[in-house]
């Protein structure tokens, strides 16, 4: 009987302290448990904030769209205006500065005049727009 019952403390003690063991373990998890609880809440933070910073950024983005749009619909009216008044020059022995891009390839004013029919007629000259490094 005594050892019977040696053998039933033993038991008794083991079983103690697998349950001290499964209680730490079951606070350090609690523990753990409500740490991911507030990371999670300070995520969901986060993220609202970040919906916002990114809504204004897209707005700001489109912002910047249609003032790029309408810059280039000036600009390209500006083109074309330059385009016209450098034409005016075409035949001019001096080229303003803001020609130079359209009619500046010119080594010489173009031959207006044409002696015909004595002479045939002569090869085309070119004329702007020429070719431009810039696209607008």
């Amino acid at each position: 009987m005594l050892i019977g019952t040696e053998a039933l403390r033993e038991s008794i003690a083991a079983l103690e302290e697998r349950v001290t063991y499964a209680f730490n373990f079951v606070h350090t998890n609690d523990g753990n448990i409500e740490s991911n609880l507030y990371d999670i809440e300070d995520n969901r933070v986060m993220i609202i904030d970040n919906r916002g910073r990114l809504h204004e950024l897209d707005s700001r983005i489109n912002d910047l769209e249609v003032g790029y749009d309408a810059l280039h619909y000036k600009l390209s009216i500006d083109r074309e205006t330059i385009v016209m008044m450098c034409h005016q020059y075409t035949y001019a022995t001096t080229i303003p500065d803001e020609c130079l891009p359209f009619i500046g390839s010119l080594t010489q004013p173009n031959d207006y005049q044409w002696y015909w029919p004595d002479v045939d007629a002569p090869a085309l000259p070119p004329l702007p727009p020429f070719n431009h490094p810039l696209g607008y």
